[in-house]
């Protein structure tokens, strides 16, 4: 597939798992542990997709999608939020971000791969 996906997940479990599973499906896989680090590899990587947890330290998941969707040089690259919670405000931030689409976690391995293959 040799296609670049960004994991910006704080939850290690979950950054070990979809890292080791998109690179066992072919996937180059770049990760980041909080929401400053993943927007400073989205600027200099401009990955072929980013994978973003909302609840992250130092920068929030909505402000570094938020800053990536307003940037020219950047908003073409798309963004999946990873959600633990898909209560109506959530999914309403969410819509408001005007991320490609979101994944519930815990999610299936199926799902992660179908995502995947729908935006890159």
């Amino acid at each position: 597939m040799d296609k670049k996906i960004l994991v910006v997940d704080d939850e290690p479990d979950i950054l070990r798992l979809v890292t080791f599973r998109l690179k066992k499906y072919g996937c180059e896989v770049l990760s980041a542990t909080n929401g400053k680090e993943g927007y400073e590899l989205i600027c200099k990587e401009k990955p072929d997709l980013v994978l973003l947890d909302l609840r992250l330290p130092e920068l929030d998941g909505t402000e570094v999608a938020r800053k990536v969707k307003e940037d020219p040089q950047l908003s073409s690259v798309p963004i999946v939020i990873l959600t633990a919670s898909a209560d109506a405000a959530d999914l309403e931030i969410i819509k408001e971000l005007k991320v490609e689409g979101y994944l519930t976690k815990p999610f299936e391995l199926a799902d992660l791969f179908a995502t995947v293959e729908k935006y890159i």
